[in-house]
């Protein structure tokens, strides 16, 4: 008689669990978590277990197995031979498993399991929080776990399905999907721009007090153009930095005190604007607008949770 297996996978690190028994599945998962943290700890805190525990599944694996999978040394962990083929295949077989049991749910339109998601922390609480609200009233079963931080976050090491990323991409093994574009602004509070002089020219503003963006590139350079064809010629101005930030949130309240002019996307200022905290200024030119990506690691199959939840994110993301 088939017995039942009831599998779980939470990606986020919980282990995989079936019936009353630990089996195969389970020590495959445990070998690639090892394989790609190349550490026991590091795999550990990954799949929510103890160190002690997770090598003695290593080692009932090799046993089982007869073979060497790892070369363990006081500082790492890495594959050995036989390991780096085991691990291929083991990824392809969990990867299956985990296609045939959405694929199920897919038929039923309800999703399951831990959706993990990485965004920054303007656009996460101001635009994201909402849209996961909605999708989670979709998908009752669904469960979530959003990590908001100002800095790129090793989607591969934290276990992350998905992350946010606004403006230009780095080179990298990570598969993207643009979803929008986020319109740039230039601002400062009425006080501030009553307290300098006329601005007649976007030159005018390299008077001013920067307060600048510390992301990627030079934060003190701002790039400009006439319109939005792809082809029109771009100018740029140098900053002087009053202060320097990797907060878009914090740069927005200084602003709107007064303390000098800052560029940012429009959904960090579009509240501000509207009650008049902040002016935009010189509205007629393109200040570099940012694309709003979806990134997630290259695999064969997306799962059908993170591929869901983008296509919702492209359909209401204005």
């Amino acid at each position: 008689m088939l017995r039942r297996k009831h599998i779980i996978f939470h990606r986020a690190g919980a282990n995989i669990l079936w019936g009353e028994n630990m089996g195969q599945l389970e020590e495959m998962k445990v070998f690639v978590e090892i394989a790609k943290a190349e550490s026991i700890t590091g795999a550990a805190h990954r799949l929510n277990m103890a160190p002690s525990a997770v090598s003695r599944r290593l080692k009932d694996l090799e046993s089982r197995l007869g073979v060497q999978l790892l070369i363990r040394t006081t500082r790492q962990v890495r594959l050995a031979e036989a390991g780096q083929l085991f691990l291929d295949n083991a990824i392809r077989i969990l990867e299956d498993v985990q296609e045939a049991e959405e694929g199920v749910v897919a038929n039923n339109e309800q999703l399951s399991g831990t959706l993990k998601i990485s965004a920054p922390i303007g656009w996460g609480l101001e635009t994201l929080t909402p849209l996961i609200t909605r999708f989670m009233g979709q998908h009752k079963a669904l469960n979530v776990e959003l990590e908001l931080c100002d800095w790129h976050m090793d989607l591969m090491n934290n276990g992350i399905d998905l992350a946010i990323r606004i403006g230009a991409l780095p080179d990298s093994s990570l598969i993207a999907r643009k979803l929008a574009e986020a319109k740039m602004h230039v601002l400062a509070s009425p006080d501030y721009l009553a307290r300098n002089k006329k601005l007649e020219k976007p030159q005018d503003l390299e008077d001013l007090d920067g307060l600048l963006y510390r992301g990627s590139g030079r934060s003190n350079i701002w790039y400009w153009s006439t319109d939005r064809n792809s082809g029109s010629k771009r100018h740029k101005i140098t900053m002087s930095p009053r202060i320097l930030s990797n907060n878009g949130e914090m740069l927005a309240e200084a602003a709107s005190s007064g303390l000098g002019v800052t560029l940012l996307p429009n959904f960090l200022c579009t509240d501000k604007m509207k009650s008049g905290e902040l002016v935009d200024i010189f509205p007629e030119y393109v200040w570099g607008d940012v694309a709003i990506y979806a990134v997630y690691p290259p695999t064969k199959h997306l799962a059908t949770r993170t591929r869901m939840f983008i296509d919702f994110l492209s359909e209401n993301i204005s």
